[in-house]
């Protein structure tokens, strides 16, 4: 009798854990669906990823940077030069001389002679100049400096190649 009852409850139990198995076997499938969707999308990210990062090792940078800045200055400017100066002029002289002449015995006198004429000069004077000059300003700067960065040119090329390789190898263990 005991084994009458035994085998229904054993049936029992048995399409119990059936039903168990195929409910379980059924989550399973869809979360592998699911698992394989979220696999296709992030593969197909990663290749994006991987070509932009190369894509990135190739571009130029170009931005301009703005400079606003005020510079003092404090020299002193050392003049040591000579230069000829021309002088070309015409003196007028226009006056009366009074000479006194000796004429020996008999006595002196005095003649008064008027010279009406112009001496011309014509010739070149040299000047020098030596001097310190102190010079104390300040100069405003305003500028804007085109900046152009070629990526190849610089380490974060290789950089960013590598990081594409390990996108690319993360990418290889997720599947097709």
């Amino acid at each position: 009798m005991l084994r009458r009852m035994f085998i229904p409850l054993l049936t029992a139990l048995v399409l119990i854990s059936l039903l168990l198995n195929i409910f379980l076997l059924s989550r399973i499938l869809r979360l592998q669906a699911g698992l394989s969707r979220i696999a296709v999308a992030t593969g197909t990210t990663l290749d994006a990823v991987a070509l932009q990062l190369e894509a990135t090792a190739t571009e130029k940078l170009d931005f301009t940077v703005p400079i606003s800045e005020t510079i003092p200055i404090q020299a002193e400017i050392a003049l040591n030069e000579t230069f000829q100066v021309p002088i070309k002029t015409d003196i007028p002289i226009d006056t009366t001389v009074r000479l006194p002449v000796d004429l020996g015995l008999f006595g002196q006198t005095t003649l008064t002679l008027p010279i009406q004429t112009s001496v011309p000069i014509d010739l070149e004077v040299p000047v020098t100049l030596n001097r310190r000059v102190p010079v104390r300003t300040t100069v405003p700067l305003q500028l804007k400096v085109p900046v152009t960065i070629d990526i190849a040119s610089t380490p974060l090329a290789d950089r960013l190649r590598e990081w594409a390789e390990l996108v690319r190898s993360f990418r290889a263990n997720l599947g097709p």
